[in-house]
């Protein structure tokens, strides 16, 4: 259903804004009551808030596109049931009925994300956008042997304790570096501990212990 862009969204919005302002004097119902001043306001509020919207046609960009819509739906329902809410239908109502259906319409075809902000919400832009919030590397940036960052990286980037935390386990602070534990290393019995670390150490170590063990009975 959503499927007017956002630009052209911003130029409905003007039209229309400068179209309801000018209604009461090309349908002749310009008296000064309230057929005239509803749609006048209307045309204001449109206009006013087409300015303050987060989008290509906006100036100020402050109010998301979302809200924007909602309001443009409210203001269209609004207009579309005035002539019955104020009592002036039997004067005039159906340009507002029609322009507030138009309005309404609008507002619920046309997407929610600006077309130049589209691109941002794409999942490989969130993946970069959160990669450089956590401080890690770019793929060019030099490293080590071990495919961790050459040089320290300051993580003071990261907002809280958990992105931190994965700023420090992905290697980029520096914080965690590779090394050989000889304590780990899996040795079955104390002689193998005692004795070097390389394959004959660990050979006479376990012939030593073989032959010291007493004759099964």
């Amino acid at each position: 259903m959503q499927r007017i862009p956002t630009r052209i969204h911003g130029m409905l919005d003007y039209a229309l804004g400068i179209l309801l302002l000018a209604s009461p004097y090309l349908f002749g119902f310009a008296d000064g009551g309230a057929a005239e001043w509803v749609p006048t306001l209307v045309g204001i509020v449109i206009i006013v808030q087409s300015l303050m919207t987060d989008y290509e046609r906006g100036i100020a960009r402050i109010l998301p596109m979302p809200v924007h819509l909602g309001m443009d739906a409210v203001a269209g329902v609004f207009l579309a049931a005035s002539p019955w809410l104020f009592g002036f239908a039997e004067q005039v109502w159906l340009p507002h009925l029609l322009l507030g259906l138009v309005a309404a319409g609008i507002a619920a075809t046309t997407r929610i994300v600006p077309d130049d902000r589209a691109a941002d919400s794409t999942p490989l832009v969130r993946m970069a956008s959160m990669a450089e919030t956590l401080g890690k590397p770019p793929a060019d940036h030099p490293r080590s042997s071990d495919l961790r960052p050459a040089t320290a990286l300051h993580a003071g980037k990261a907002e809280n304790a958990d992105q931190l935390r994965r700023a420090i386990d992905s290697g980029a602070t520096r914080d965690k570096v590779a090394v050989v534990d000889p304590a780990a290393a899996p040795l079955g019995t104390d002689a193998e501990s005692g004795a070097p670390h390389d394959e004959e150490g660990l050979k006479l170590a376990r012939s030593q212990g073989q032959s010291s063990a007493p004759p099964p009975s």
